[in-house]
């Protein structure tokens, strides 16, 4: 009985201790003080916003920020804890409204994250300082590689800083004193996240560092293993805009982003002139264009790319020729030409539902003169303008076909929006195009119509995304509307052009 006794009597104790136990962490989680952000503040001063905050127990800091409440850079605190807390972000533009949300993580697990807020810079004069990191972004982004570009007004070398977290502990550079900037950090992992801090110095030893920024490798490396290619050589025809009788506006595409150098000559088989775009700073793209200057009138010249793209492959185009015309061909009054543009057969004006409008008519068609500035910038005359009727402007089809006084880039209407041609086996595959059709305005009336980035086919209801010369699939409805886009902006073009198109990354 006793035995018994003593079993009960060491079990209730074992329980009581339990208990015990237990209640007191219950106490000791009730009363642990849950982690506050307050009295949240921001200076500016020109370029740089300084976010400061308090928190309630000792906390690290962080500062997500951009130009949307996606953010895309962030600054932290480098391991240490406070209960003031204060960042400053740098290289801001001017009279822009920045995101940013602000994170601390306490020293017992606690995080905590505020709401999207919003501050708008003041109106600066942007680059006036010495040194500073200007336009920095992330052009070109791969399976094991990221490509950054930014500009400095002073000669500066270029760092990049990179690793899985801000202590980084790689760097990629060049020592080359430079404004332009542009590096490739590569050896990267497929679909991983990386944290950067790209700075330049002077020659004075002045030292400029830009945020923290973090970006993601894409999901392959399908790009590295996809062969350089060279497309879309121009001038294409004896009657571009571009061919001066001493000048000569060069442009061709990549498929991966490259710079490279242009060989040139006036004997096919000896191109004994060549021009390095690294250089001359010319930042790596994928659509190209450089003026070739101090040339020959009337005089053919023959001309190679050699590409160099971001993985160090190599691509030799084929030999081109173009001839430059003769000095009498090119009107020099005033040190500029009407002639540069497309001559209109006949000035309209018409009745609208807007009141009266005035039209060019180019080849059959007929252009919408928007303001009384832009009629006289084309030089046209009041007295050439001829009153018709509604019906006679509604029977004139819209212009179809434009491009630049300077660049050999076409673009073709739909819906009122514009969008490149890549190549002329996308241009003939639309019946209803024709050389002769295009009009070249000022950059200013071409900027008119918006650029179209999403299209599909008539045959099938995929939508793509077009960007730097990839098509990429928009994988469905739920993603489209999730990224902000809008149905309304999809222009339906043809299968042809649509496979002109890189096929990239879908997006998700």
């Amino acid at each position: 009985m006793w035995s018994k006794l003593a079993k009960i009597s060491v079990n209730t104790l074992l329980i009581a201790i339990i208990l015990s136990l237990v209640f007191v962490n219950f106490v000791g989680i009730a009363n642990a003080e849950s982690l506050r952000i307050d009295n949240v503040e921001v200076s500016l001063n020109n370029d740089r916003a300084t976010i400061s905050w308090n928190t309630n127990i000792p906390a690290d800091s962080r500062v997500d920020f951009g130009l949307s409440n996606s953010y895309g850079a962030y600054v932290v605190s480098q391991g240490s804890t406070n209960l003031n807390h204060e960042l400053s972000l740098n290289n801001l533009h001017s009279d822009a409204v920045y995101h940013f949300k602000i994170t601390s993580q306490s020293t017992d697990g606690q995080i905590l994250s505020t709401f999207d807020r919003t501050f708008t810079t003041s109106d600066f004069e942007e680059g006036s300082g010495d040194l500073e990191i200007k336009n920095l972004r992330v052009v070109y982004t791969t399976g094991t590689s990221i490509t950054f570009q930014w500009y400095t007004e002073v000669p500066s070398t270029s760092v990049v800083h990179y690793g899985r977290t801000t202590a980084y502990g790689k760097r990629v550079e060049n020592r080359k004193k430079v404004n332009n900037h542009d590096i490739t950090v590569g050896g990267l992992n497929v679909s991983t996240r990386y944290n950067f801090k790209v700075e330049s110095v002077d020659a004075d030893g002045d030292m400029f560092s830009y945020y923290n920024q973090s970006h993601k490798t894409t999901i392959t490396d399908s790009a590295e293993r996809t062969a350089l290619k060279i497309s879309d050589f121009g001038p294409i025809t004896a009657n571009d805009s571009g061919i001066r009788d001493t000048s000569i506006i060069l442009s061709w595409s990549t498929n991966r982003l490259a710079g490279g150098y242009i060989y040139y000559g006036t004997d096919s088989n000896r191109l004994k002139n060549k021009v390095s775009l690294e250089q001359l700073q010319v930042f790596r793209s994928m659509d190209h264009e450089f003026l070739l200057s101090d040339l020959e009138p009337d005089t053919t010249y023959y001309f190679m790319i050699k590409a160099v793209d971001v993985f160090g492959a190599k691509k030799d185009s084929n030999v081109y020729s173009v001839r430059t015309k003769a000095a009498s061909e090119v009107e020099q009054s005033n040190g500029s030409s009407a002639s540069k543009y497309s001559e209109p057969e006949m000035l309209y004006q018409a009745r609208s539902s807007v009141g009266m409008v005035t039209y060019a008519v180019y080849n059959g068609q007929k252009y919408g003169i928007p303001s009384i500035d832009t009629f006289n910038r084309y030089k046209f005359s009041w007295n050439d303008v001829r009153r018709v009727s509604e019906q006679t402007i509604k029977s004139i089809p819209n212009i179809h076909l434009v491009k630049t006084n300077d660049s050999h880039k076409v673009y073709q209407i739909f819906n009122n929006k514009k969008i490149h041609i890549p190549g002329p086996a996308a241009f003939n595959s639309y019946v209803k195009n024709s050389w002769t059709d295009i009009i070249t305005f000022d950059k200013t009336d071409v900027d008119r119509y918006p650029t179209a980035s999403l299209v599909k086919t008539a045959d099938s209801p995929t939508v793509y995304l077009i960007k730097n010369g990839y098509k990429k699939e928009i994988v469905s409805g739920n993603v489209f509307e999730s990224r902000g886009y809008k149905w309304n902006d999809i222009i339906t073009i043809n299968r042809t052009h649509l496979s002109a198109y890189v096929t990239g990354l879908p997006v998700k």
